[in-house]
């Protein structure tokens, strides 16, 4: 592997990532390569996932194979993760809303070049994919039919919510930091922490892969240190905005998908989604964690089927408007 991740150039694809046959799609977005899988008939209705931190789209890989053959699933890896560019980019307020319009421009791309509809687009985010993708669909709500939620926020810490040890150790600290971007630990301590049965190592090792040398984790590390805690850090007020945003969007159904056991986003998280989206659908999972799609892929899997197939009305003038096309080569 001899490319620089600079922000012109992607990270090649490793050779062993089990459960994971797609093939990989390319944009070229305003931060560089922009890594995506893009599976299921392209007239049907598009189904849009965003992940999170540390993670890529291997994350998604059960939903995509057990939603594809109904559903048009885009995955794309964010910028500066998985096998996407690495651009040099620090996470500001200003950068965070570069990452939510890269959003809108891979949609405009599959719009007009690959044949997605406009409209009737399902989110579905987990972690940092919530505000990012979040942030997109208060800015063009009109392009989003539905919404599905797995342990993310979107708004300011609820009251009472304390922030796991580890993040608040590497954010805090900047030999901890240091330490961590060297020896890769927040992506490893993921890998363990963030689910609660035994991680294989052959996913383990594919969810590590993007990661393996010290100039591919700047994003890792630069996302923990993004995360607001109180108000003077400087994503508290977009945190803020943003959490006020939710009510353009309250008329979406929405689903929330929800890991009981995580370390991170704890039942206060949760409470506060449904204070501020009540009429959000809220399935739960006791024994899963923070990689919910790790722990309880079935289950998750069958939730969002069944809740895609009661709310498809919501899409139907945009399905009807699309003709039907078999699945790209």
């Amino acid at each position: 592997m001899t490319d620089q991740l600079t922000a012109g150039t992607a990270r090649p694809r490793p050779r062993v990532l089990p459960d994971y046959p797609f093939r990989s799609r390319w944009f070229d977005s305003s931060a560089g390569r922009q890594h995506y899988v893009d599976e299921g008939p392209s007239g049907a209705p598009p189904v849009l996932m965003l992940h999170g931190n540390p993670t890529w789209s291997y994350y998604w890989r059960h939903l995509v194979g057990g939603l594809r053959a109904d559903h048009r699933c885009v995955a794309p890896d964010l910028g500066g993760m998985g096998l996407s560019s690495r651009p040099a980019e620090p996470f500001t307020p200003e950068g965070f809303e570069a990452r939510a319009e890269r959003v809108e421009g891979l949609v405009r791309h599959l719009v007009r070049e690959e044949g997605a509809p406009e409209n009737g687009w399902t989110l579905v985010v987990h972690d940092w994919g919530g505000p990012l993708g979040l942030r997109w669909a208060c800015a063009r709500p009109e392009r989003v039919a539905r919404l599905v939620v797995l342990n993310s926020m979107a708004f300011p810490w609820p009251e009472g919510h304390r922030l796991h040890w580890g993040l608040r150790a590497v954010r805090g600290s900047a030999a901890l930091a240091r330490l961590s971007h060297r020896g890769n630990l927040f992506a490893r301590g993921v890998t363990y922490l963030g689910l609660r049965t035994r991680m294989p190592r052959a996913v383990r090792s594919a969810y590590l892969a993007p990661y393996a040398r010290v100039e591919e984790r700047r994003a890792v590390e630069e996302f923990v240190r993004a995360i607001p805690l109180r108000p003077a850090d400087p994503g508290w007020d977009l945190a803020h905005r943003l959490g006020e945003g939710l009510e353009v969007l309250r008329d979406v159904p929405t689903l929330l998908c929800w890991g009981m056991r995580d370390p991170v986003f704890d039942d206060r998280v949760l409470a506060e989604w449904l204070r501020r989206m009540p009429h959000a659908r809220p399935r739960l999972y006791p024994e899963a964690g923070h990689l919910l799609l790790e722990d309880a892929p079935s289950g998750v899997t069958r939730d969002v089927r069944a809740f895609l197939a009661e709310t498809a009305g919501v899409a139907g003038t945009t399905d009807a408007a699309n003709t039907p096309g078999g699945t790209r080569a």
